[in-house]
């Protein structure tokens, strides 16, 4: 009976969580096949290669690395504005479904390009990657998904439980990131190009279904999307209050952990292969290796940090960052595929500094503003790629033939200022609810004050006349 009152209790309180899932894998299956067909673009601009096939021309990777990049920060950089509108707009009608829609569509029309780069091979791989890059940007992409299914998650979630279910939610999307790495190779060389792109497309639309079927949102007559109600909005957030340089911590925290791990991802392939000599399948392998080990680690260690230990967001953030510190040092010495392996095992910790942040967030403000700060911190996520990409770059086309691994000391020095945040951050905290309960003591005193004022006249001698 309490097997099933717990299967019951699952799913009445499922939200965006299958939709996060099936979305995260969608976007990695593509994310993983893309830098390929670049690559191969630029290496055999005449007609289409053998999907495995591997280009040694060291100039020529170099160029497609360049292309990768430059795509990849049109479409992290770009959303920057809509997002703002959006968040503010979510909190102002608490409606969260019409914009992860959006991003879908946006994602969709992003594919299409592609699959029309694919059928007009000759086409240049510069024009097509770009023409993605803004369209999939300035409507909002991941990002703004990623905007409306945080902001679903925390409606349906007590503060309490937020840290272990943010966690979780990251586990799914580390799960779904393993899963595609991991197919995306036999994917696209059992698929070809064209049905893997279509593929993707369907499961896109699969997506949305999902999302219509487990996403509730608040119903509230009395919110409109009213302009100045979101300008006025916007102003709060820069207003005096609690916790406030903990909240730009945790907004910086947030964006440049995933902006890092795309840095990463930009170059990862081509590291691998040029490092290792592997091939498309092995590097989609180790990849879901990594986010294995990320995903189970994010399922084992909640239960003993949160509910057996009972340490606090921040003595958590410092550990991950500190651990994750660590594994990108060691990446950068890692000369064979058993040290990469071995030093993979770090990542048991990583996939707390994801939905860590934003669950600190949550705490800080109040429920009205949650959406508001969610956007700052992937507003953060578009506009560091701009300088975040280009520096892993070109620390990449600097270092790939002296110390291939040079661009996680990048990582390593971040990680290392999160460190310190996270430790600021534990000494200055102040429960919102302590705050809120000390804001209203001059209010209470004075209350009583007058109570007492009126008791001393009602029980006084009635005066002579």
């Amino acid at each position: 009976m309490s097997a099933m009152k717990t299967r019951t209790w699952f799913c009445n309180n499922l939200s965006a969580e299958p939709a996060v899932l099936l979305y995260s894998f969608v976007i990695f299956l593509y994310a993983a096949g893309m830098p390929n067909l670049i690559q191969q673009k630029v290496c055999s601009p005449d007609s289409p290669p053998p999907v495995d096939f591997v280009c040694n021309d060291t100039a020529l990777v170099a160029q497609a690395t360049d292309i990768v990049t430059v795509r990849s920060t049109l479409k992290q950089s770009l959303p920057a504005i809509i997002l703002l509108i959006a968040g503010s707009w979510r909190d102002s009608t608490n409606l969260n479904k019409p914009i992860i829609y959006l991003a879908l569509f946006w994602e969709i029309v992003g594919i299409c390009i592609q699959i029309f780069s694919y059928l007009s091979w000759t086409s240049s791989p510069w024009k097509t990657s770009i023409a993605e890059g803004i369209i999939n940007g300035l409507g909002g992409g991941s990002t703004l998904f990623f905007v409306g299914t945080t902001c679903a998650i925390t409606d349906s979630t007590q503060a309490e439980d937020r840290t272990t279910r943010f966690t979780l939610v990251f586990a799914g999307v580390s799960f779904g990131a393993c899963l595609a790495f991991g197919v995306s190779g036999y994917c696209l060389t059992y698929m070809g190009y064209t049905w893997f792109l279509i593929f993707t497309i369907s499961l896109h639309l699969a997506t949305g279904v999902l999302i219509m079927i487990f996403v509730k949102d608040k119903k509230n007559k009395e919110k409109k999307g009213d302009f100045t109600k979101m300008l006025n909005q916007l102003k709060s957030a820069v207003k005096r209050r609690p916790n406030i340089i903990i909240i730009w911590f945790m907004i910086f925290a947030s964006c440049s952990i995933t902006v890092i791990s795309l840095a990463e991802s930009n170059i990862y392939q081509y590291y691998l292969q040029q490092t290792f000599g592997y091939t498309i399948k092995e590097v989609g392998l180790y990849t879901a290796y990594r986010l294995m080990i990320g995903s189970v680690g994010s399922i084992i260690v909640p239960p003993v940090v949160v509910k057996l230990l009972k340490w606090s967001d921040f003595k958590i953030g410092i550990l991950c960052s500190l651990v994750t510190t660590i594994s990108c040092i060691s990446m950068v010495f890692a000369a064979t595929t058993f040290e990469i392996k071995i030093f993979a095992l770090l990542d048991i910790t990583k996939m707390f500094l994801f939905g860590l942040p934003k669950s600190i967030i949550s705490k800080c403000v109040n429920e009205d503003e949650i959406g508001m700060f969610v956007s700052f911190c992937l507003i953060g996520e578009s506009i560091l790629p701009i300088f975040i990409f280009y520096l892993y770059d070109v620390i990449y086309t600097a270092t790939s033939t002296m110390l291939p691994g040079a661009f996680y000391l990048a990582s390593a020095a971040i990680l290392t200022i999160l460190f310190i945040f996270y430790s600021i951050s534990a000494c200055t905290y102040i429960p919102l609810e302590t705050y809120e309960g000390n804001k209203n003591v001059p209010e209470v005193l004075e209350n009583c004050g007058n109570m007492s004022q009126q008791l001393q006249t009602s029980t006084s001698p009635p005066g002579n006349d």
